[in-house]
């Protein structure tokens, strides 16, 4: 339980461990000192706790002041991204600029480079004729999503029903009854 209103020492690892990386909260409850057993469960009921979900919402809060960056640097970087224009990382001929040449926004967004050294010849007659090189551009479908979640377009607001008439321990108990039941009655 909280203490003087602050979270238990364990209650308090949890948070900071969910905050690692949210989607794994069964692991952030183990690492929090939780048993495996239970962690699921315990994660559950943890994030159901208002001081535990304020708690992990004031480290976000912290986080995002240490790391400067807030929601119209996210939108800015994107809006970035969305604009970006191939033509700003080739030459005239059609090559491939250096790297150093390339505005910052194509530096800091490219998922994939690779270059490919081609030769001819066998031997001592082999010699380098060229090279191929690969850009994987980033994936501008995604970033306008990206960009219309984060200014509310409806057109990319993921639908997701959630029931939360019941807890996932509530949800477990009801499916070990349903197979206890079916055990029963082939017995």
């Amino acid at each position: 339980m909280a203490l003087n209103g602050k979270l238990s020492p364990q209650k308090e690892a949890f948070a900071q461990e969910i905050l690692k990386d949210p989607r794994n909260q069964r692991q952030a409850a183990i690492n929090a000192g939780y048993a495996e057993k239970t962690a699921t469960q315990k994660a559950s009921g943890l994030l159901n706790e208002p001081k535990v979900v304020a708690r992990i919402e004031e480290l976000m809060k912290e986080r995002n002041k240490r790391v400067r960056v807030g929601a119209d640097d996210v939108l800015r970087n994107l809006a970035d991204m969305l604009d970006a224009d191939v033509i700003d990382i080739l030459n005239d001929d059609g090559s491939i600029k250096e790297i150093n040449h390339w505005p910052p926004i194509w530096r800091k967004s490219i998922s994939g480079f690779e270059i490919e050294e081609l030769f001819a010849g066998k031997g001592k007659d082999k010699h380098q004729i060229g090279f191929v090189k690969k850009v994987k551009l980033l994936d501008k479908i995604r970033v306008l999503e990206l960009i219309g979640k984060h200014v509310d377009v409806a057109a990319f607001r993921d639908r997701v029903q959630v029931d939360v008439s019941f807890s996932l321990a509530d949800k477990m108990a009801a499916a070990r009854q349903r197979i206890a039941n079916r055990k029963a009655g082939k017995e």
